[in-house]
């Protein structure tokens, strides 16, 4: 039996192994995409909620609705901390307005985050429900919601 059969024989196990883990990776990243896809079905009652508050209790304007738009589609995305909102909102200005330059961006960001906070805070103020749906959307996203 020439010498390089018997190698590759040899290495079965070592070759095996290592499909067998990437095999088992593979199925652990499908796995967790299903979860999210969970979570984020379960995110459109709570979204949709917010904005029916928001259409009922928003003052009506240009702005108003743009920074309304991108905070609903962060939710949607499963954006519940202030850095997923304010990145989702700078993808959303730059796709509005590319003539901002990328170095600047992060500021207008900044900008309209602090907007979008004083919306929130204007339109909702101590308002219960939103409060509550916002806490389950947090709890969706940590995987503490029952189905």
């Amino acid at each position: 039996m020439p010498a390089v059969a018997r190698r590759s024989r040899l290495d079965l196990p070592k070759k095996f192994k290592e499909w067998s883990a990437k095999l088992h990776e593979m199925n652990q990243r499908r796995v967790q995409q299903r979860e999210w896809e969970a979570r984020l079905k379960q995110l459109n009652p709570e979204v949709k909620a917010i904005q029916e508050l928001f259409d009922r209790h928003m003052n009506k304007s240009k702005e108003n609705e743009f920074l309304k738009t991108v905070y609903l589609n962060a939710l949607e995305k499963g954006a519940v901390n202030e850095e997923a909102i304010m990145e989702e909102l700078a993808k959303a200005i730059h796709k509005a307005r590319p003539d901002i330059p990328q170095e600047s961006l992060g500021e207008v960001a900044q900008q309209e985050f602090g907007k979008l906070k004083k919306l929130i805070d204007h339109t909702f103020g101590k308002n219960a429900d939103y409060k509550q749906r916002v806490a389950n959307i947090h709890q969706i996203m940590k995987g503490e919601f029952g189905d």
